[in-house]
C-alpha cells in the first residue's frame, strides 16, 4: 500500500509521536518540573537565646521549644516533610536581627520556609536594665531606659516583618510575644518587676497590634499569657536576680511554649503535605494544550 507524504500525514504522523512520548514519559517529567518547582518545606526559627533554646547559659537543642516543636510535628503525616533550620542567636535584640536577616544563608531558608517562628524583644528590655543595674544601681531610673528600648522595638519590629515578608510573602508566621522571666521570689525581684512588667506589656502590644497582624499576615502565639496565668510558672522560669540571673525558661517551660505552638498551628495552619504540588495536575495541564493545540489545526484544515 502506497503512502502519501503529505502535509497533513505528516503534521499526523508527528502529533501522534508527540502524544505517545507524552504517555510513554510524560508523567515523569511533569513529576520532575513539580520537583523543580521547590514547594516550601522548612520550619525556620529565627531570633534570641529563647529561639535558640539556650537554659541555665547553655544550648539546650533540641530541649528548646522550636527542637520539640518539630519532634511534635514530625509525628504527624501531614507535616512529615519539614526540615528543621535554627537561625536564631542568643544576646540578639531587634536590631541584631535586621543585621542577620541581610545575611545571604538567612535569606535563603526565609525563602524556603513554610513555617517561620520569631522570638524577639527580650534582649531589648534586659540588656539596658542589667546595664543601669550594674553601673549605679539606679532602680528608679530604670524606667526611662526601658521605655525608650521598647519604643526602639516598635519601630523596628515593623522593618523586620517588612524584610520577612518581601523574601516569602506566603511563609506561615508565628511570632510569640515575651514574658516575665522574674519569679517574684524576693522583694528585690518584685522592685525590678515593676518597672519590667510594663515595659513587656507595650512590646507586647506592638506585636499584637490588629493592623500589622493584617498585614504581614502573622499568628501571635501569646507566651506573655500562656506563663502568667499558669501555675506551673515558678517550674517554667528560674530567674532570680539575687541567686542567679538566669532569664531562660526551664526545659518543662520550653515544652509549654511548643505545646502553645503546636496547638496554634493545627488550629490556624495549612498542614505542609496538603499543598504539594502534583505532578499528574501539571501533566494534565499539559495534555490539554497538546490537545487544544492539535484540534485547533485541524479546523484549520477543513
Amino acid at each position: 500500500m502506497k503512502i502519501f507524504w503529505n502535509k497533513t500525514t505528516v503534521i499526523v504522523l508527528i502529533c501522534s509521536v508527540m502524544i505517545f512520548l507524552f504517555g510513554i514519559i510524560g508523567t515523569d517529567l511533569c513529576k520532575i518540573k513539580a520537583d523543580t518547582l521547590n514547594y516550601k518545606n522548612k520550619l525556620l526559627i529565627l531570633g534570641d537565646s529563647i529561639g535558640a533554646g539556650q537554659t541555665y547559659g547553655t544550648a539546650a537543642e533540641p530541649y528548646g521549644y522550636g527542637g520539640k516543636l518539630n519532634a511534635k510535628l514530625q509525628l504527624l503525616a501531614q507535616y512529615k516533610g519539614l526540615v528543621y533550620i535554627n537561625n536564631a542567636h542568643g544576646g540578639d535584640r531587634t536590631q541584631e536581627l535586621i543585621t542577620r536577616l541581610k545575611s545571604e544563608e538567612v535569606q535563603e531558608n526565609i525563602k524556603d520556609s513554610y513555617i517561620i517562628s520569631l522570638s524577639i524583644g527580650g534582649n531589648n528590655l534586659l540588656m539596658p536594665l542589667a546595664n543601669v543595674i550594674s553601673t549605679n544601681n539606679d532602680i528608679l531610673g530604670a524606667g526611662t531606659k526601658l521605655g525608650e528600648s521598647a519604643q526602639d522595638f516598635e519601630n523596628q519590629w515593623v522593618i523586620i516583618m517588612e524584610m520577612i515578608r518581601e523574601l516569602n510573602p506566603t511563609a506561615e508566621v508565628y511570632v510569640q510575644t515575651i514574658y516575665n522571666p522574674l519569679t517574684g521570689l524576693n522583694d528585690f525581684d518584685k522592685l525590678i518587676e515593676n518597672k519590667l512588667i510594663g515595659n513587656v506589656i507595650l512590646i507586647n502590644n506592638a506585636i499584637k497590634k490588629p493592623n500589622l497582624i493584617y498585614k504581614y499576615k502573622y499568628n501571635v502565639v501569646d507566651i506573655y499569657e500562656l506563663f502568667n496565668n499558669s501555675s506551673d510558672k515558678g517550674k517554667w522560669v528560674h530567674f532570680d536576680l539575687l541567686n542567679g540571673a538566669d532569664p531562660h525558661p526551664t526545659d518543662l517551660g520550653y515544652m509549654a511554649m511548643a505545646d502553645e505552638y503546636y496547638k496554634i498551628i493545627l488550629e490556624k495552619g495549612t498542614p505542609l503535605n496538603n499543598i504539594k504540588i502534583d505532578g499528574s495536575i501539571i501533566c494534565l495541564k499539559l495534555g490539554e494544550k497538546l490537545l487544544s493545540w492539535i484540534s485547533g489545526w485541524f479546523a484549520m484544515q477543513k
